[in-house]
């Protein structure tokens, strides 16, 4: 019946009850109200199986504390039949408070862990995490520590491998601290962070496991990109500047003599008219008006020809492309010219067909031809010929020869023709004049259109012009490849692209690394990416295009949320053909895609 009829002397000591104050009273008077019926589940138990039981209960001694101990219930048997119940107490109360002591500690430290703003982790040795506090969660994009327990810590790696590595060097080392990694969250992107981790090991000094802080330096990393790239675009600059300081010097140089020496004549013969004029006879009076004329309007056209050559040099041209029958561009060339080449009696004629088309700007195109056929009449002489020919090369590019059978260029001064700084002119042979500026805005005007001149010559027989066009023809099996990590923009871009290109075949990626890979295989003839993604950005991945021999010509467009003209310039020196700011109107991205591939 749970009365107790004895306890021995330690009892009596740990408790601070007599043995008259415990005799004759249930053992269960002394108990924690909450162990009372543990206590009398086990005694029962012991009872009715005449088993040993083994139950920790809590005492109230004779202060009012409770001991904790540990009661062990053997029967006692007097003729085959339990008689009494000897009860054997252990005392853990020393065991129970520092237990505890260490449980509030462990929950302090939880408290601490779980409420600290530095991401923390604790992992197993092959991976599987543990925990994961809340910093942590936010940092990677997971809803709980159960969710981010279903992946592997390797995976959240943007290289696998590197996790198996980093273990390696905190099984040997102890510790890594503020090793730099790249990490992805739930949504794909990438991070970079600084990894602090150390070895768990239990008391036998056996590794149970890992531990760590990370430190998000995502967006420092993207701020010292960017300075980096204000530094890449600034030195870019400088040294750009220099170089056309030093050209304007030479131009200018050579300028200042051109521009100066006809006023001499000019203001020579205004002198004269101003004080002579009413004596002098008419005809050398109307002399010197003619002089005079000529004098100002080989000005008029050096300064021009300086304002088309400034115009293009600083980008301020806008051409608006659109598919041109080259044969007739040729001979609308020919027609106007037709007269002068009547007047010097030299055969001037087109032998370029109808039907070969060049994507480029009219009455650019036909600055050229004048200039160079014009030219070519000056230093052809009487009964010599003239033909504009053309031919498709076998990588479908456009060859247009402007023949002549004049007196030739020498070889040194080749080089000469297109360098505006040498403003290289000789009278025609008839004295005609030029400006020395006409082949420079030419050589320009032909880059623009993304082609070339070349000339070959020889003293007394004649010079060819080659102009050169890339192949813009009318596109079919067009390629474009799009690389956004966002859906969203993939879809809209392909959209923009297919109202331009019915029959273009889209291909898409999601991050640098993917589009160069996919550049290598397909060999796109356009790259639209966005600036910013995860694994490589768009940066990145133009400057290792422009690294490939097989995609070096292949034109780029970035789409960019830095709207900042260093950050443009950088993408720009960089190889890329536009730069385009967010947000981007399907009209705007329209538009340059237009101007990359042509109509």
């Amino acid at each position: 019946d749970g009365i107790i009829t004895s306890i021995n002397p330690e009892f009596e000591k740990r408790t601070g009850w007599t043995i008259h104050e415990w005799v004759g009273r249930s053992f269960d008077s002394m108990l924690h109200p909450d162990d009372i019926v543990p206590a009398w589940q086990s005694f029962r138990r012991q009872l009715r199986t005449n088993s040993p039981q083994t139950v920790e209960l809590r005492v109230r001694n004779s202060t009012g504390r409770y001991l904790t101990g540990d009661f062990s219930w053997s029967p006692h048997l007097e003729n085959g039949r339990v008689a009494s119940i000897l009860g054997i107490v252990r005392d853990v109360t020393d065991r129970k408070v520092e237990e505890e002591r260490v449980r509030k500690e462990q929950a302090k430290y939880r408290n601490l862990f779980h409420q600290a703003i530095q991401p923390m982790f604790q992992t197993s040795v092959d991976g599987k995490l543990l925990d994961a506090n809340n910093a942590l969660l936010r940092l990677l994009g997971y809803r709980d520590a159960n969710e981010l327990a279903q992946v592997n810590m390797a995976d959240l790696y943007v290289v696998p491998d590197l996790r198996n590595q980093i273990k390696e060097v905190v099984k040997t080392k102890g510790y890594v601290s503020g090793l730099e990694i790249q990490l992805k969250r739930k949504n794909g992107s990438v991070i970079t962070v600084l990894e602090y981790s150390r070895a768990l090991k239990d008391d036998d000094g056996r590794l149970m496991g890992f531990e760590g802080i990370l430190e998000d330096v995502t967006a420092r990393k993207a701020l010292e990109q960017k300075v980096h790239q204000y530094l890449e675009a600034l030195e870019l600059s400088q040294k750009e500047l220099a170089r056309l300081n030093g050209e304007k010097d030479k131009l200018f140089s050579v300028l200042s003599h051109d521009l100066r020496s006809p006023f001499g004549s000019i203001l020579g013969f205004c002198e004269i008219l101003a004080t002579d004029g009413e004596t002098m006879a008419s005809e050398e009076r109307n002399e010197f008006i003619r002089h005079i004329r000529e004098a100002a309007q080989d000005q008029l056209l050096l300064v021009n020809r300086l304002l088309d050559w400034s115009r293009f040099e600083t980008g301020r041209v806008k051409m608006e492309m659109r598919m041109l029958d080259l044969g007739k561009l040729a001979r609308g060339s020919v027609d106007c010219l037709a007269g002068l080449a009547r007047k010097k009696s030299i055969n001037l004629v087109s032998r370029v067909p109808d039907g070969l088309h060049v994507q480029g700007d009219e009455q650019f195109l036909r600055q050229v031809f004048d200039n160079i056929v014009g030219n070519a009449l000056k230093f052809t002489p009487s009964d010599g010929t003239i033909s504009l020919e053309a031919e498709e090369k076998e990588d479908s590019s456009i060859v247009l020869a402007i023949k002549d059978t004049g007196v030739g260029i020498p070889s040194e001064d080749i080089p000469k023709l297109f360098k505006p700084e040498e403003k290289y002119s000789r009278d025609g042979l008839e004295g005609e004049r030029g400006t020395g500026l006409g082949l420079s805005v030419c050589h320009e005007i032909m880059k623009k259109h993304g082609g070339d001149i070349t000339v070959e010559s020889e003293l007394g027989k004649g010079t060819t012009f080659k102009l050169k066009f890339a192949n813009n023809s009318p596109r079919e099996g067009l390629t474009v490849l799009i690389a956004d990590d966002e859906e969203g923009a993939r879809v809209l871009h392909s959209r923009y692209v297919k109202r331009l290109y019915p029959e273009a075949n889209i291909v898409h990626a999601t991050n640098g690394r993917e589009a160069i890979e996919q550049a290598l295989r397909l060999r796109p003839d356009l790259v639209i990416t966005d600036y910013s993604m995860p694994v490589m950005d768009g940066y990145e991945a133009l400057v290792e295009l422009k690294r490939y021999s097989e995609t070096r010509n292949t034109p780029v467009l970035i789409i960019t949320g830095d709207d900042s003209k260093a950050s443009k310039d950088t993408m720009i020196l960089a190889g890329a053909s536009a730069v385009l700011s967010k947000p981007v109107t399907p009209q705007k991205l329209e538009e340059q895609i237009r101007e990359i591939l042509g109509s």
